[in-house]
């Protein structure tokens, strides 16, 4: 598994909606401590219209040690998510390496239908 840094990207406070599109049009997963980007709706419609997907850590242990573990240790069952569910989506990633899909293609995209009338 490759990973790419976001300062390697992006420079520092470029908001998720400017990110987020970037990325997804590269093809690359989403992995974030940022659990908000699945609660609020301009980062819901931003994965939702790049097609991407989107792992989130779920865990309130917030020491880079513990995130990467768990990361890793999630890296077979988010691999594959990511290759058995349409994009776009959400999923959590939890300490333990359980990996479970919050928010489905469907869901955000029923979000666009909401929210852009």
């Amino acid at each position: 598994m490759t990973v790419e840094l976001y300062l390697d990207w992006f420079r520092p406070g470029v908001i998720d909606v400017e990110w987020i599109p970037q990325v997804g049009q590269r093809g690359w997963l989403i992995l974030t401590v940022d659990e908000m980007i699945g609660r609020r709706i301009p980062e819901q419609i931003a994965i939702a219209y790049a097609g991407a997907k989107a792992f989130v850590m779920a865990s309130n242990k917030r020491n880079s040690q513990s995130i990467a573990a768990a990361f890793i240790q999630a890296a077979s069952a988010m691999e594959q998510l990511a290759h058995n569910s349409e994009a776009p989506f959400i999923a959590k990633v939890y300490a333990n390496g359980d990996v479970k899909l919050w928010r489905d293609c469907d869901s955000l995209w029923d979000i666009i239908e909401k929210y852009s009338k």
